[in-house]
């Protein structure tokens, strides 16, 4: 129920980041405070809160609604990364449901935040994915 979770968080989405940052981080440090007021100045602006809540709350309905395209396996290449700490591994593994080539590269000292925390073990893999023959 989106409306109770913004009406929970409204006026609160400080220490929403917090618990988020501190919950999924691999090492909460890497996000600078500047970068982190930014989060909460974005978050905080009129239908921000919602509108994220949304994105969350629409797996269910985007679960049926793409029951009918995952009958068809994507042929292209697909990159699913995670951090070590946070999605890493599993990453890969829900897009294998989905497509026939996957790499899942998983970002090691990484949690959700992967360019703040790891930006050198994305960016390599963001690299070998986009240069490979």
């Amino acid at each position: 129920m989106p409306q109770v979770a913004e009406w929970a968080f409204r006026a609160r989405e400080r220490e929403l980041l917090t618990w988020f940052f501190w919950r999924l981080s691999h090492n909460e440090a890497a996000v600078s405070p500047a970068h982190f007021e930014e989060y909460v100045r974005q978050i905080s602006k009129p239908g921000a809160l919602r509108a994220g809540i949304e994105n969350y709350a629409s797996v269910w309905q985007d679960s049926e609604d793409n029951k009918a395209l995952a009958q068809a396996s994507l042929d292209c290449p697909v990159l699913a990364i995670g951090g070590k700490t946070s999605a890493g591994a599993w990453m890969p593994e829900l897009f294998k449901l989905v497509a026939r080539n996957v790499t899942g590269p998983v970002i090691p000292a990484a949690g959700h935040w992967l360019a703040d925390e790891n930006p050198k073990a994305l960016s390599d893999a963001m690299l070998n994915f986009f240069t490979a023959p």
